[in-house]
């Protein structure tokens, strides 16, 4: 296939993800024999500024409720892509630029937010379309 012959190309291991056309998810929890985080911590998007989708990976040192939020500089929620309990563990979820109807939202600035039980944080990120 196309993809084969492209991955050939490239020298080590390739990160798919972005260039995948699936709805965004849950990429899963990393490796379920590795040691669990010591402490909650969002990591910011990745790629950003970004253009078809950046990826957020959080870590839980311990099962909590957990809330992964987009929202626009006026601090209203666009798009909800987590709200449930979740495993102590790695977890990395995907936006696609989308809101929760499914329109493309204009570029501009927007925040992440994660809450999981009592931690909160944010991230700022850029769309460019």
């Amino acid at each position: 296939s196309d993809s084969t012959a492209i991955a050939a190309l490239f020298k080590g291991q390739v990160d798919w993800q972005p260039f995948l056309d699936a709805a965004p998810g849950q990429t899963a929890v990393e490796e379920e024999n590795a040691s669990l985080p010591e402490r909650f911590a969002l990591h910011p998007g990745f790629p950003n500024p970004f253009n078809a989708q950046t990826i957020f990976r959080f870590e839980l040192p311990r099962e909590a409720h957990t809330a992964l939020t987009i929202y626009d500089l006026l601090g209203r929620p666009l798009r909800r892509l987590v709200d449930t309990s979740l495993p102590a563990g790695i977890h990395s979820y995907a936006w696609d630029g989308r809101d929760d109807q499914g329109r493309e939202v204009a570029s501009g600035v927007y925040f992440c937010r994660l809450q999981a039980g009592e931690f909160g944080a944010a991230e700022r990120l850029a769309l460019v379309r």
